[in-house]
């Protein structure tokens, strides 16, 4: 396994509230459990319900790419940073995607944390609304996802166990490392509000990422976990 590390995260947002309505499932009152409730309470409980149907969405349009977006993609290759911080999303992820072939190319070893869970499917997902071919490589020749180059810290945690996950703060003080600055629920609003900040804390992301991968990959040398 190459030592060479190309590290990289990404931070995402909701999709504009209109996009999400065009996309998100109808509202059905049938769903909606009224039992032996009066007509006056039923209908009150099912125009709650259709009042919040489209809040719940929208609370977690940034985990999902039918409702979300690509905003900000940091990397590491070796020592250079790059931060892909433009408002074009496509411009974005076309541009992390050529640089992930040049550094494939080159030897190196795609690296992030939860990658196989969130950033490269959500990546994909992107590419494919907005007409961005995803590098070949993704898919390795046994036929599943993710296998060598990526290295995913969290699944050398979990070694299989999707139930046991951690976060990256936690693993890099379970090291004895430095942890995150903070957490990226709501990046996005702080992009806006404070574009310095949020660069900062995914510059830290990245920081993190790098140092728990260097700790632990060389102790995964020549295993099936390493690569």
């Amino acid at each position: 396994m190459s030592d060479k590390l190309f590290i990289f995260d990404i931070e995402t947002a909701p999709l504009p509230l209109e996009q999400i309505e065009e996309v998100a499932p109808e509202f059905k009152p049938e769903s909606i459990k009224v039992g032996n409730l009066s007509i006056e309470k039923a209908q009150a409980k099912i125009t709650a319900a259709r009042d919040s149907h489209l809040t719940r969405i929208t609370e977690s349009a940034a985990l999902h790419a039918e409702y979300g977006q690509v905003v900000s993609i940091g990397t590491i290759l070796g020592s250079e940073e790059m931060l892909f911080i433009t408002d074009n999303e496509a411009t974005k992820i076309a541009g992390f995607w050529h640089q992930a072939e040049e550094a494939a190319a080159s030897g190196y070893q795609m690296v992030g944390h939860n990658i196989f869970g969130f950033d490269l499917p959500f990546l994909v997902r992107r590419s494919y609304t907005l007409g961005i071919k995803p590098p070949g490589f993704l898919m390795p020749s046994r036929g599943r996802y993710w296998g060598y180059p990526w290295f995913d810290t969290m699944a050398a945690w979990s070694l299989g166990d999707f139930q046991s996950r951690i976060s990256l703060d936690r693993f890099a003080k379970h090291l004895g490392l430095e942890g995150k600055s903070g957490s990226g629920k709501y990046y996005y609003k702080l992009l806006e509000e404070n574009p310095d900040e949020a660069i900062a804390y995914l510059r830290q992301d990245l920081k993190v990422t790098k140092a728990v991968a260097e700790k632990i990959i060389p102790l995964l040398k020549d295993s099936e976990v390493g690569r």
